[in-house]
């Protein structure tokens, strides 16, 4: 029978009949239904032990990692996370987790005491089930570290059988079939604190009492404290989805932590009616009486569980329901903290957990909304806000681009875009001009309509680079030269449609190859609107700095301020499609320019500074330690302080260094997120609020397309201090 039994004992005894205990429900939706309807009638009683139990130790913890993490962490996802993982942060985790253990163990137990009362018809009152839960220490631990135990061993059954076949899938299904099966094992739980017992006797006792029903005891189990809790709080999270700003960090975080308290009756609920039911299927006549499968399931003896149990009287709702504001204070604590952000921690978010292994630039719309522009397809990604929470992906639907990108802000809020288009049939590549914003760079018309500034032969492999001056936008374009070398062009545009480009060569530069990438070719504009052109070349790693008489840059000056090297003695360099050198380069206000690059020889990151405005001699300062599989840095000027944004190998992160004099001798390094692969490519962007934004990459290994995860990371204050 699957009527409101708890309500017929309650009637039963307010005239004076004492009922005889009877719990008989059939079929799986039953037990559940059962347990369900009496957790949602008499939930304001149910929640007291939680809020007892659970809110303290949601607090203590929720506490415990705010204080651990301190300012060695970030705001990941709108989530509190470390930037490592210190013995003291690991210690923390442990003491967590064991508090959460216990206190959910506890809670649960208890809970289960007040709905078996419920059931029986002897309400039980939340303290002095909490009091029959707590006297059960050793019992309660020893079930946990069996739950904990099973669950290991089931895990390694899995793991051992996805090693054996080499089917991850195969294993999975192993280990969530092995842990399934073994789900009855929680009616031990009600029946140790309802018969008084051990752990030991208990499980052989939920043994019995789920013989000859184990199928529908294991099914009642999964759906009603697995799946049900599940599915609800998924769907919850699916629906908070929608909200943005204070309503998804704080109010998503209150109401998340509250249904997460709330399901924790039904779970109760369904372990107390499976435990108590008295209905077992009639079994068939088997050919071999006394298998296993076929001896009846001992109940349990509903009259003494009854007379056990300690009855409170009418349970007194007004007081029980004092306590249920205090079930929003640990999401409160967490999500006030996280929106706060009370010590400044940078934010980081994941845009696109499969990225594909491209260049990436990234810069700042009107409002401060980023955007990253990639490579090979000329795909953007445009944030909706300043926080990026949400974002939107606008791809061109061509392939036809070469990874050689040169961007700039525009005055109107676009940005400039340079990109090199591969002729089609045999004809010229062309360096079309595109203006990109808030819809991304114009559709597939726009390979063909966008204006030209300059052509290469075919299959050319050539590199970009942009910048913004006083009078208009300019360009440096590379081209093949001859068997081995480079020609460099100059090139400046009026506005984004370029009707009159006008074209000069700057260089023609010997034995010198810039690949495809925008990373060996980089272009700055004084203040006096003369350029400047850093180039570094792939095999050698030189660097050649062309600095124009001028803003038609009829007469330029080369210098080299960083010679050709050779690499180091048994080292071999990364063997994959990555161009890990590159140069960046800045000019402050003295007009003596500032490059950041990779020293192709050690790996290194190092930062250059002109004495001279023709650069004809330099200092330079090693920025991180060598690494081959370091990638160029970035490079920006906060005021005339150089911002370099790059990894730090050797505390495998992505680090920003601020600079704190403009030839970087004095700077600090601040740690913006750890790599758990290696690193890739990376951009950095300061808008007019000053506040640093990072876009940096975690590749995994390999060299299939979507192989990184494509981070932005904003500083929450100036230079991430």
């Amino acid at each position: 029978m699957a009527d409101d039994v708890a309500g017929r004992f309650e009637e039963e005894a307010a005239e004076g009949t004492p009922p005889e205990p009877q719990i008989m429900v059939g079929g799986l939706f039953g037990v559940v239904g059962l347990a369900y309807r009496t957790a949602a009638r008499h939930l304001v009683l149910l929640l007291v032990p939680i809020a007892l139990v659970l809110v303290p130790v949601g607090l203590v913890t929720s506490g415990l990692f705010i204080a651990v993490i301190g300012r060695n962490g970030l705001i990941a996802n709108d989530g509190l996370a470390p930037l490592s993982a210190s013995y003291g942060f690991i210690v923390a985790l442990i003491v967590a987790v064991a508090l959460w253990i216990a206190g959910y163990l506890l809670a649960l137990a208890a809970t289960a005491v007040v709905s078996a009362g419920l059931l029986l018809g002897r309400p039980v009152g939340a303290g002095k089930a909490l009091a029959a839960a707590v006297r059960r220490p050793v019992t309660l631990s020893a079930l946990g570290g069996v739950a904990i135990v099973g669950t290991g061993l089931t895990f390694a059954v899995g793991f051992g059988v996805a090693i054996v076949t080499k089917q991850f899938w195969f294993g999975a299904g192993t280990f969530v079939f092995l842990l399934v099966s073994g789900l009855w094992q929680a009616l031990a739980l009600p029946i140790s604190t309802l018969e008084g017992q051990g752990a030991r006797w208990s499980i052989r006792r939920a043994r019995s009492v789920s013989q000859g029903r184990r199928t529908r005891t294991v099914l009642a189990v999964l759906l009603g404290v697995v799946l049900g809790p599940i599915l609800v709080v998924a769907g919850l999270r699916w629906a908070l989805s929608s909200l943005d700003g204070f309503a998804h960090v704080v109010i998503g975080d209150i109401v998340l932590g509250l249904v997460g308290l709330l399901v924790v009756p039904f779970q109760a609920g369904t372990l107390a009616v499976a435990a108590l039911n008295q209905d077992y299927p009639v079994a068939e006549v088997s050919p071999y009486p006394g298998a296993p499968q076929d001896r009846p399931g001992t109940p349990l003896d509903l009259a003494p569980i009854r007379e056990r149990l300690p009855s409170s009287g009418r349970p007194r709702l007004r007081r029980a329901a004092l306590l249920l504001p205090l079930l929003v204070l640990p999401g409160l604590l967490y999500g006030g903290y996280v929106w706060f952000n009370p010590l400044g921690l940078s934010a980081d978010r994941v845009l696109q957990p499969s990225f594909g292994r491209v260049p990436v630039t990234l810069h700042l719309l009107r409002g401060e909304r980023p955007m990253a522009i990639a490579g090979g397809a000329l795909s953007t990604r445009v944030c909706a806000d300043r926080r990026c929470r949400h974002s939107r992906l606008y791809e061109n639907g061509d392939s036809a681009f070469t990874r050689a990108l040169g961007s700039a802000p525009l005055p109107d809020g676009r940005v400039a875009v340079a990109a090199w288009v591969q002729g089609r049939n045999g004809a010229e590549d062309a360096l079309r001009l595109f203006p990109c914003g808030p819809t991304g760079c114009g559709d597939e018309r726009a390979i063909d309509t966008a204006p030209i500034v300059e052509r290469n032969d075919a299959g050319s492999l050539s590199a970009a680079a942009m910048a913004t001056a006083g009078d208009g936008i300019v360009i440096a374009a590379s081209r093949r030269s001859g068997m081995d070398g480079e020609q460099v062009r100059l090139i400046h545009c009026a506005d984004i449609h370029c009707a009159t480009p006008r074209a000069v060569t700057v260089a023609d530069l010997a034995h010198t190859d810039l690949g495809s990438l925008s990373g060996q070719l980089a272009v700055a504009v004084g203040r006096d609107g003369r350029a400047v052109v850093a180039t570094q070349d792939r095999r050698s790693g030189a660097i050649t700095m062309i600095r124009c008489d001028r803003s038609e840059c009829r007469h330029p000056q080369l210098t080299r301020p960083v010679p050709p090297s050779e690499p180091l003695p048994d080292t071999d360099p990364p063997q994959d499609d990555r161009y890990v050198d590159g140069v960046k380069v800045v000019i402050p206000r003295d007009d003596r320019p500032v490059l950041a690059y990779h020293d192709s020889r050690t790996g290194a990151e190092r930062l250059l500074r002109c004495r001279t405005p023709d650069c004809a001699a330099a200092d330079v300062v090693t920025l991180t330690g060598p690494g081959l599989w370091n990638l160029r840095p970035a490079l920006v000027l906060d005021g005339d302080r150089p911002l370099v944004a790059t990894y730090d190998l050797g505390r495998k992160a992505a680090v920003l260094i601020d600079c704190q004099d403009a030839g970087c001798a004095r700077r600090r390094s601040v740690v913006l997120g750890r790599l758990k692969n290696r690193p890739g490519y990376l951009d950095l962007a300061v808008g007019g609020d000053r506040r640093p934004r990072v876009l940096w990459t975690d590749e995994r290994a390999g060299l299939s397309v979507g192989t990184s995860r494509l981070h932005l990371t904003t500083c929450a204050r100036l230079r991430c201090g």
